[in-house]
């Protein structure tokens, strides 16, 4: 999950800990003006390479009000977080809400787990609402190749090397959303809903123990993937170290 972070009206010791709060699966990347800021998240319009922008607000309330207005008009498709020291934090917070920012901190009292917790929620919000406000989404492919691994969704396998490993209905179903998502973390909340049209247990690690099988089943391949648990975050397809 790559997160713009751009501090604004001058508070590093907030910047700071923003900055050891956001460790994997997050990364961080620091701009130092609006303009920086609305010019990396076109990129991102375009490529999906930036999924968050936190907001740091400092002294300049007055100016930052103005530039987050201008922030939500330019990048709607981009969850917005601000963190700020002004108090009351309820009439501040009224205001940044009105202006678009999806959530807002205090500086000082934030705890690392709420802040990387409330980031989590956005981004999934933000995914779940790109994937239905079109009533007729484009078709998803059938065949996709990830690092010579060859993956055929709708015959539930996966080819490498001429070797070739069959999934179950259900793995197929959570492996494609990893396939269909790559690089980037699928959420747990997304992988349940996959998982319960095919499964009625409510065993909380039945995803862990087929992500299991299926890492078993990339291993009978020489598959060069893996796939990665991001803890209170969900699972990503990544390339295996070598």
């Amino acid at each position: 999950m790559k997160i713009l972070y751009l501090p604004y009206g001058g508070f590093s010791d907030a910047g700071d800990r923003v900055q050891a709060a956001l460790t994997e699966p997050f990364v961080l990347q620091r701009v130092e003006s609006f303009d920086d800021a609305v010019s990396l998240l076109a990129l991102q319009h375009r490529n999906r390479i930036y999924e968050f922008l936190a907001f740091v607000v400092g002294k300049d309330m007055v100016d930052a009000l103005g530039e987050i207005g201008r922030a939500r008009l330019a990048c709607p498709w981009v969850p917005l977080i601000c963190l700020t020291h002004r108090k009351p934090l309820s009439e501040i917070k009224a205001r940044l809400l009105h202006l678009g920012a999806d959530d807002c901190l205090p500086v000082r009292h934030f705890s690392k787990e709420e802040l990387r917790a409330t980031i989590a929620r956005r981004i999934y919000a933000y995914q779940e609402r790109e994937l239905y406000r079109s009533s007729e989404p484009p078709p998803k492919p059938s065949t996709l190749t990830i690092h010579s691994v060859h993956f055929d969704l709708l015959r539930f396998t996966a080819t490498c090397e001429n070797q070739v490993v069959e999934f179950t209905m259900l793995e197929a179903a959570l492996v494609e959303e990893l396939v269909l998502a790559y690089p980037r973390i699928v959420s747990h909340e997304r992988l349940e809903k996959r998982r319960e049209p095919f499964s009625e247990s409510e065993d909380r690690n039945l995803i862990a123990v087929i992500f299991s099988r299926v890492r078993g089943k990339f291993k009978q391949i020489d598959a060069p993937l893996q796939i990665e648990p991001k803890r209170n975050f969900g699972y990503q397809l990544i390339e295996k170290p070598t």
